[in-house]
């Protein structure tokens, strides 16, 4: 503004702020302003930047030197492990690729007898096909459970080697409920088994982990998400007061009732199918 003052009486007021891109009212407001101060730009001027103590830098942030009379810029915040909440959107994201790949496992590691062709010689064994159903349901457990600790270390030391924040309880619940999430999708994943021994190979199994998926993305988007315990656990990891216990306790019902299912239609096996 003081520029405009100082060439006005050679150019003309109009044409300097036309060429500075300044609104005219914003320049005559400056002006008014100057004429009668207010109580606040007396005090400033009094004060000026020698009156910003160490603590008020501190709270307000930062002052440029080159420019004494700008407004102090806030520090940004720092980086951290997570971003707040996420939206439906993310959620999705955050869900599909673990509960897919854990499906995909299971009902590889149930239907590959039937594509193989080695289910026959199963019957022959001295072992019930109930405990061999059993051991790869354990199998499949243990193996989520090494997945778990490996993903949720991983992000521990990415997180700290790319400077994402500091270590503190939020970052350990945050890497807590990573670790609960992963072992639950593998535990959601469970009617791919069932309807892998159903549909006498790996295929159905796949389909029906997709078709979970889709279930859970439509279920969040619409709202009650919380209740449906495919949904529930990546609810709870992003945004652990959404979900009610009563709702998580709920997943317990998944892995429970479609494992005692294929253990079921294992013990039924016939080798006319």
């Amino acid at each position: 503004m003081t520029l405009v003052n100082e060439l006005k009486d050679r150019f003309g007021v109009e044409p300097v702020l036309r060429v500075l891109k300044i609104a005219p009212s914003t320049y005559y407001g400056w002006l008014a302003r100057q004429a009668a101060p207010g109580p606040r730009e007396i005090e400033d001027r009094r004060a000026g930047l020698a009156g910003l103590g160490q603590h008020d830098r501190a709270v307000h942030g930062r002052v440029r030197p080159d420019r004494p009379h700008q407004a102090p810029q806030a520090e940004p915040d720092p980086p951290r492990y997570t971003s707040g909440r996420a939206g439906p959107g993310q959620q999705g994201v955050h869900r599909a690729d673990g509960l897919l790949g854990f499906g995909v496992a299971l009902s590889w590691l149930v239907g590959r007898e039937f594509t193989d062709g080695t289910i026959t010689g199963l019957f022959a064994l001295p072992v019930s096909r109930r405990v061999l159903v059993l051991a790869k349901l354990l199998s499949h457990l243990l193996w989520a459970v090494l997945v778990a600790i490996v993903l949720t270390a991983v992000v521990a030391v990415a997180g700290t080697l790319l400077g994402l924040g500091a270590w503190n309880g939020d970052v350990v619940a945050a890497l807590g409920r990573q670790f609960v999430l992963t072992v639950l999708s593998a535990l959601v994943a469970a009617p791919a088994g069932w309807a892998a021994t159903l549909g006498r190979g790996p295929l159905p199994g796949i389909a029906t982990t997709i078709c979970l998926i889709v279930v859970a993305q439509v279920a969040v988007v619409a709202g009650p998400g919380a209740w449906l315990p495919v949904a529930a656990p990546a609810l709870w990891a992003l945004q652990p007061g959404t979900v009610a216990p009563a709702q998580l306790a709920l997943v317990a019902a998944v892995p429970v009732g479609f494992a005692a299912l294929t253990v079921t239609a294992w013990s039924r096996l016939q080798l006319d199918r």
